[in-house]
Formats: C-alpha cells, structure tokens, sequence
C-alpha cells in the first residue's frame, strides 16, 4: 500500500506482514518551500519503520511493516523553509493517518504456523 499527500486523515486497514509506504511531496511557493519531516509510527510496536528519508527536494518517503496487530498513526509534518534573504510564516501543518493492522480473526501465531 502507497499512501500520500491526498490521504491525510485516511484510516486503512493492512494485513499481517503488509508492507506499507509513504510518500509526501514538498511544495515549492514563491521565495519558499514547504519540506516534510520524516513520517513517524505512533506505536512501533504495531508499524515498525523500515525506512526512511528525506531527500533534498523536500519530499519525504518511508516504509513500515505490520508486526503486530492494533491501531497506530502514522504522522509527518510540512514547515515552510524561505529563499535566502525572504521568510516564511510560522506553521506547521499536519499529515496524519490511521493504520488498522488486522489479523482476520485468527491469533497471529495461527498466522504464521505451516
């Protein structure tokens, strides 16, 4: 599963193992850009992140694996970075979604018996 910008707010469900990826895109304004933090699992217990980075673009990407079932956010932040010699507002916008690992009923050590 690929989640990004457009799916701030989302709650998704992921299977046992489901590898899931983020990739939030930078916003370049007049004189500024708007970059992202790396995105971060509420609960690492739930989403281990495999992965992540923050390239000079401003983007953002990450990668996280269900290793437990429960219910964990998934949370980046975007700030503005000016040009030299300009500013930019002080915010701080959010991006956040809900990760809903399931194990379909079943224990997860049912799961992963042969």
């Amino acid at each position: 599963m690929i989640l990004s910008d457009a799916d701030d707010g989302r709650t998704v469900d992921v299977a046992p193992h489901a590898m899931v990826r983020v990739h939030l895109h930078a916003i370049r304004g007049v004189h500024q850009t708007w970059v992202w933090d790396v995105p971060a699992a509420a609960s690492p217990a739930v989403l281990s992140r495999s992965s992540g980075s923050t390239p000079p673009s401003g983007d953002a990407e990450a990668g996280f694996h269900a290793v437990d079932k429960g219910v964990t956010d998934i949370t980046a932040h975007r700030r503005c970075v000016p040009d030299p010699g300009h500013v930019c507002p002080l915010v701080v916008i959010s991006w956040t979604i809900t990760v809903a690992a399931r194990w379909a009923g079943r224990s997860r050590a049912c799961q992963a018996a042969p």
